[in-house]
């Protein structure tokens, strides 16, 4: 089974919305636009690497080089 569907993937989900709870409750000020898109990328990182091991394919996230930086 692969996809959301998959509980390696509903777990970790669990885990970034509770740290995204307990963070939300301790830093009051609104994160920066470039802040909360450094977040999503390396969540939907953490997503493709569990993909990849769930359904027994290559991790290619090594291969795919970092958006540059401003």
């Amino acid at each position: 089974m692969c996809g959301r569907a998959h509980p390696a993937i509903r777990r970790h989900d669990e885990q970034v919305r509770a740290a995204r709870a307990t963070a939300a409750v301790m830093v009051r000020p609104p994160k920066s636009v470039e802040v909360q898109l450094d977040l999503t990328r390396e969540h939907l990182s953490a997503h493709a690497g569990l993909l990849a091991t769930a359904c027994g394919v290559p991790d290619l996230r090594a291969a795919v080089p970092s958006p540059p930086t401003a």
